[in-house]
Order: C-alpha cells, then sequence, then structure tokens
C-alpha cells in the first residue's frame, strides 16, 4: 500500500482557502455490498471534514488514488454490512491528517499560471479472448509543479508508487476511476505485471486486458510530461 496522503491546497488572492484536495488509495468501501443505503464511504467524511475545518466557501475535493489491491478493512475481520460510525471515524482520521498537511502549506500566487494537458488513446490487446479495447488516459501539469496521470478501471497502487518515483515532477498524482477521449467502457481492474503473475482477486480474475497495461499507461504519462517539460522534442511529422 502507499501510506502517503496528497493535499493540494487553493487559495485565492486575497488569501482564502477556497479549496482543499485530498489524493489517497484506498477502495471506498468501508461500507461493504451487503450494506444497500447510499453513501459516499469515508470519502464523503473526509471531505466533510475538511469543509468543516475550513469553512463556508472551501471545497473539499476527495481524489481517487489507485486503489485496485487495497481495501478499507481486513478480510474475514469486518462487519459483513460495514458501518456508518466505522466510515466516519475513518474518513475524519483521513481528514485530520489532511487539514494538517493543508494548514502547513503556504501558497505562492503565479500570475503567469499555466495548465497543460495531453489527451491519449491507448490500444491494448485483450487478456482471455480476441480483440482489442481502447482507453482514454489524460496527463495534465500545471505550472510545472504539479502533475497527474488518470487511469480508467481500478489500477494496482504499484502503479501510483511507481510513477511517483519515476516522475520528474515532485508533485505527481495518479487518478483512478477515470475516463477520458473514448467510450465509457471500463477495463476493470489494472494489476501491475507483477500481479498477474501472482494472480487473485483483479489480477487474473475481473481483469480484462493484456499484463503490461498499467505500466505501458504510466510510461505513457512520463513520458508526456518530458514534453511538457521541453526535455523532449516533438519531431515534425513528414
Amino acid at each position: 500500500f502507499d501510506p502517503t496522503v496528497g493535499v493540494i491546497r487553493i487559495d485565492d488572492v486575497s488569501g482564502r482557502t477556497r479549496a482543499v484536495m485530498v489524493h489517497y488509495a484506498c477502495h471506498p468501501a468501508v461500507l461493504t455490498a451487503e450494506n444497500l443505503f447510499f453513501s459516499a464511504d469515508f470519502s464523503g467524511e473526509t471531505v466533510g471534514y475538511v469543509e468543516r475545518e475550513f469553512g463556508a466557501g472551501c471545497m473539499g475535493f476527495f481524489l481517487q488514488g489507485a486503489p485496485g489491491d487495497i481495501n478499507a478493512y481486513k478480510l474475514m475481520e469486518f462487519d459483513a454490512a460495514g458501518s456508518f460510525e466505522t466510515a466516519k471515524l475513518r474518513g475524519e482520521e483521513l481528514g485530520s491528517e489532511a487539514v494538517r498537511v493543508a494548514r502547513t502549506l503556504k501558497p505562492e500566487f503565479n500570475y503567469d499560471a499555466r495548465i497543460q494537458v495531453k489527451v491519449d488513446t491507448m490500444t491494448f490487446r485483450k487478456r482471455f479472448e480476441p480483440g482489442t479495447m481502447d482507453l482514454g488516459i489524460a496527463t495534465a501539469l500545471i505550472n510545472k509543479e504539479i502533475a497527474f496521470v488518470s487511469l480508467p478501471g481500478e489500477p494496482f497502487v504499484g502503479l501510483q508508487i511507481d510513477l511517483a518515483a519515476r516522475s520528474i515532477v515532485s508533485n505527481t498524482f495518479l487518478l483512478g476511476y477515470t475516463t477520458c477521449g473514448v467510450g465509457a467502457m471500463t477495463p476493470f481492474y489494472i494489476p501491475t505485471i507483477r500481479a498477474a503473475v501472482e494472480g487473485g482477486y483483479g489480477a487474473d480474475t475481473e481483469t480484462m486486458l493484456e499484463p503490461g497495461t498499467g505500466e505501458a499507461i504510466v510510461d505513457r504519462g512520463i513520458i508526456n510530461l518530458y514534453y511538457m517539460l521541453n526535455y523532449l522534442k516533438t519531431i515534425p511529422a513528414d
């Protein structure tokens, strides 16, 4: 698992905090499938806690990391239906850490702010049947300081750790559960190559695409960031 909590704080020109984004890798599933009530689970409790702490005018956001192989409980050691009390406890625990970090940040105003976005469609072979699937991914760079790479479906956390370790941008976040650029289909779980070899839920079941799909998307995101930062030059088309 990835123990880090990513926090992004956005202030307006008066110094008022208008948004706090919390990035974390875990299935938002303290409340399990047996619980049939509508709920935003622990992630909703996290957002609510942040908004209460910073007051009116500040919006909280939960940025979903790579949760494919991470649950909020130990199997066989939880109430089968989950509990709202546990979801609230876990959500506020995460929110408390996010608020602590957010309050230590000192935003610097940049009147030459720039947002760069690159959208790609990548084609992968299906794993257990003939055919291919197109996936839309996006790479975004803000002020050359904050980067996002989106993966559709439910990526395993090793992909997030690999992206953060290899990215040239120190604040790089992998976003799971995203779709971009093509259709609304989801590839379900996207395991690492190692997990695909080891097998298990999401690694060789409930997954649709060839091993290496996640690593290829991470590579594409890293390459895109090098282009955005002008470390790589585009070759003119013939």
